[in-house]
């Protein structure tokens, strides 16, 4: 995992003196306009898009220049503290600065919470749920649904169920005793129930 830069003190205080954010648009502008070099446009954001999609704000103190992703000097500027932590996007739009779209996270919650996200447009794809498969025999009619995992390099069954609510509540059942919140996503959280 990256680590976590520490600001120093003067980057704080050059951060205050020269940006202001927007908490409802999640945008960044000068406050100031500069006394060298280029000039600054006081009524357009700042900032430009990195490779990972992240827009991100450049800066210069005593010819030193360094890159900070914008989420992280909005979460600064509205807090006023330097996040110790990741900065997670809600809805997954790493454009979307707004204040009530972040939140602090570590390492695994923010994996945890992208693979909710992918597993939902999957899934959302398939029409289906985590770990539920419908048996297509048509012996099966009564219990259609089947439950597996895979552990170990095995896939197992753990039951077969009539409706598909009913085994994906079985499932997340399953996969949380066994793994704790390291189980990943689970059909609730996907939206089947």
């Amino acid at each position: 995992m990256k680590s976590i830069k520490v600001w120093t003190d003067e980057e704080k205080l050059y951060i205050n003196e020269n940006f202001r954010y927007e908490p409802d648009t999640g945008f960044i502008y000068y406050k100031k306009k500069n006394k060298i070099g280029q000039k600054r446009k006081m009524d357009k954001p700042v900032g430009s898009y990195e490779g990972g999609g992240y827009l991100q704000i450049s800066m210069v103190l005593h010819k030193y220049q360094w890159r900070i992703r914008a989420h992280r000097v909005a979460w600064y500027l509205y807090y006023g503290k330097v996040p110790s932590n990741l900065i997670d996007h809600i809805d997954h739009n790493r454009t979307n600065n707004k204040i009530d779209n972040l939140r602090e996270s570590n390492s695994s919650k923010n994996v945890r919470h992208s693979s909710i996200q992918k597993a939902k447009l999957r899934k959302r794809a398939e029409g289906n749920c985590i770990g539920v498969f419908k048996r297509r025999n048509s012996h099966h009619r009564t219990k259609p649904y089947q439950v597996m995992h895979h552990i170990d390099g095995k896939t197992i069954t753990t039951g077969y169920y009539a409706t598909m609510v009913e085994a994906a509540k079985a499932r997340d059942a399953y996969a949380i005793e066994r793994f704790g919140s390291d189980c990943g996503p689970t059909n609730k959280d996907i939206g089947i129930y």
